[in-house]
């Protein structure tokens, strides 16, 4: 009986102290992406592309309070990633739920890009958006970015 009744306290002790240091899950989503983002995982069109250099594995986004630097690979005349780097400083926010980013131009408030959030948890960013499409100057692409915290 008193092995049992030891047992049963040691469990209960570790289930109180099982989230003492891990409240990063109850963020607020302002909180929760702040951070320096590295792609792990691309699609377009549902089609899935190599996370590499050249390429998508230069993408990452170092996101602060309300800006962001997005870096992403320069391309050549035709389209196609160089190793080079090309940036973008700009504000972000999020609109009432949560589920949309928009990328704002800092001098006029413009906006330059809007991210539907797939998903936003510890350490996982995954975002949608539309933009010029990679094979052809006159279409769209959906683009899926699945983005890993790295600081």
């Amino acid at each position: 009986m008193k092995y049992s009744t030891f047992i049963i306290c040691i469990l209960v002790i570790f289930t109180a102290c099982d989230n003492v240091s891990g409240t990063s899950e109850q963020l607020p989503p302002e909180e929760l992406i702040q951070g320096s983002w590295q792609v792990s995982f691309a699609r377009i069109d549902n089609q899935v592309y190599p996370v590499t250099t050249p390429g998508f594995g230069q993408m990452r986004a170092i996101i602060a309070e309300n800006t962001i630097l997005y870096i992403y690979p320069d391309v050549d005349d035709n389209g196609l990633p160089t190793a080079k780097n090309d940036s973008l400083y700009a504000f972000w926010s999020f609109n009432n739920d949560n589920s949309l980013i928009t990328i704002s131009n800092p001098q006029d408030n413009s906006t330059l890009l809007v991210w539907e959030v797939l998903n936003l948890s510890v350490g996982l960013l995954k975002t949608s958006y539309e933009a010029q499409s990679p094979s052809s100057t006159e279409a769209t692409s959906t683009y899926e970015l699945t983005y890993s915290l790295t600081e």
